[in-house]
């Protein structure tokens, strides 16, 4: 079973879809499916699967596209340009299937042009909506045409695989009834072979962890506000914990280091905020090893779809972890099915109730070691196994 992967993001770049191919592709390997990668990434990477990178093609700045019709022009050069590059890929590969792996969409825009010119057997996968994302402020032009863009994808897919149920309804519920049929939900994975042995000691301390960059619409101003009310009720809490940041200081946020400083200072936190740079993904696994507990904070849209790879990576972990998260969301679904704190932005008070009770325990067992399991590679994995066995 032959798969090209179009990627744009991959090993070594430190972005989600990156990572997450990472830990993919290497068991896609042991259960039998050959897979190739096509990415933007440049770099060497240690796994045993063969990587061919495009060169980048900007037929003009894209920030410079003040009209939505030009953008369309921008877009439909950038696919086709790929192609053309990727034709004597294909051509050598000869594979059975072209999975997409989003986001950024540009690599399932490339998917439903390949299938369209040679049609091969099409899977494109969404981790993020894309006309219904509400991270995206669309103007209402561009919102019809983002809208013909995903229409395209989803009519072009043989098979549309989508990160959580919700992600399914929201996306899918525009579409013909019959579109459904060839909708699948698979979720993010861990990888436990990739979690280090042991973790070095804290002094003493409670570690509080975050994983990965912040973001307007996510920033940790309302983790901030409840510990500061919890230390306004007991001042010890200082000498007891440590909030740390690993990769605040990101290239790609909206919220950079100084705005997370800033806050800190604001909620009187800054002799306890240990603020680090971002780490290598193995570095990161080490990081949450190393950790008492690890936090989690979502956008607080209603009705969120979203489940992140880092919080499937903290269950791998196996250590406890507090979610800030939309009431009934997939992220506040998955805490509470594994007996772990969870929390909506209407509940500061409570926030800070927890974090004083964790100051005397901070022992929160998974309580359901099944479901736990469910997210590991080697079961996610034989999903995009039936997926594609269905198709040839």
């Amino acid at each position: 079973m032959k798969v090209l992967c179009l990627s744009f993001h991959a090993p070594p770049t430190l972005r989600p879809q990156a990572l997450l191919l990472g830990k993919m592709m290497p068991e896609w390997l042991r259960q039998g499916i050959d897979v190739s990668v096509v990415s933007l990434s440049r770099g060497d990477w240690d796994l045993d699967i063969e990587k061919y990178e495009l060169e980048e093609y900007k037929p003009f700045p894209f920030d410079l596209c003040r009209y939505t019709d030009l953008r369309q022009i921008w877009r439909k050069m950038r696919t086709r340009n790929y192609y053309s590059q990727l034709k004597k890929i294909i051509k050598s590969v000869s594979p059975d299937i072209i999975f997409s792996f989003a986001n950024p969409q540009e690599s399932n825009l490339l998917g439903a042009y390949i299938k369209r010119k040679t049609g091969l057997p099409f899977v494109s996968h969404f981790s993020d909506p894309y006309y219904d994302n509400p991270y995206k402020g669309f103007s209402d032009k561009d919102s019809v045409n983002i809208l013909a863009l995903e229409n395209e994808i989803i009519t072009e897919s043989d098979r549309v695989v989508f990160v959580t149920d919700g992600m399914r309804e929201l996306i899918m519920k525009k579409y013909p009834e019959e579109f459904l049929d060839k909708s699948r939900v698979v979720a993010h994975c861990y990888d436990k072979q990739l979690y280090p042995d042991s973790c070095g000691g804290n002094k003493g301390k409670i570690v509080i962890s975050h994983i990965g960059a912040f973001y307007r619409q996510r920033n940790p101003e309302i983790f901030f506000s409840a510990f500061s009310m919890a230390v306004q009720k007991d001042p010890a809490l200082l000498d007891k914990f440590i909030i740390r940041v690993i990769g605040g200081d990101s290239e790609y946020t909206d919220f950079p280091k100084n705005e997370i400083l800033a806050l800190a200072d604001q909620y009187g936190l800054s002799d306890i905020l240990d603020l680090k740079a971002p780490v290598s993904y193995q570095q990161s696994l080490a990081e949450m090893a190393d950790s008492d507990i690890l936090l989690n904070i979502d956008a607080d849209y209603a009705d969120s779809p979203f489940l992140t790879s880092k919080i499937v990576d903290y269950v791998g972990s196996g250590k406890p972890f507090m979610v800030i998260s939309p009431e009934g969301s997939p992220t506040a679904q998955l805490a509470e099915k594994l007996g772990q704190l969870s929390f909506s932005y209407r509940q500061t008070e409570e926030i800070s109730e927890a974090l004083l009770a964790l100051a005397d325990n901070c022992k929160m067992p998974y309580k359901n070691i099944e479901y736990a399991e469910s997210f590991a590679v080697a079961e996610q994995t034989k999903r995009y196994k039936e997926i594609f066995l269905e198709l040839i």
